[in-house]
């Protein structure tokens, strides 16, 4: 059906398997792909935006998804790297995962508060939000 090769290889029973897929690879973007980039330019609203989740694959998702609506993304899995990216991106959104392992969200948020070239004037600053009524 794709053109690829599957099989599979046993020195015998306790000894292990090895299971082998060969699909080959495309030579372009199949039309349904190409059809739904958005060329950053033509985004009058488009954003820098750091997308900070230790799920690798919701934090990808999402990326693909506003990188789509052509908005500039940057990638994070962690606090430490969260903190390295947004300081050297100054990125205008955050969107910032709380249950991040070692530094947690509440500690990164906290974090780029303290530094200057985060802040914005007040008339720009976005509102925080945080769950349960915590500020």
């Amino acid at each position: 059906m794709h053109g690829g090769e599957v099989w599979a290889q046993s020195e015998g029973r306790g000894k292990g398997s090895e299971f082998v897929i060969r699909l080959p690879c495309l030579l372009q973007l199949s039309s349904a792909h190409a059809a739904c980039r958005i060329d950053p330019k033509l985004s009058e609203n488009s954003l820098s935006i750091l997308v900070v989740d230790d799920n690798r694959d919701a934090a990808q998702s999402l990326s693909l998804l506003l990188s789509s609506e052509g908005h500039t993304v940057w990638l994070a899995y962690d606090g430490y790297q969260a903190l390295q990216v947004a300081l050297n991106k100054l990125p205008e959104v955050v969107l910032l995962d709380i249950g991040l392992p070692g530094m947690d969200g509440y500690a990164v948020a906290q974090s780029l508060r303290q530094h200057s070239e985060m802040k914005m004037t007040s008339s720009d600053r976005p509102e925080w939000l945080w769950p349960s009524g915590r500020s």
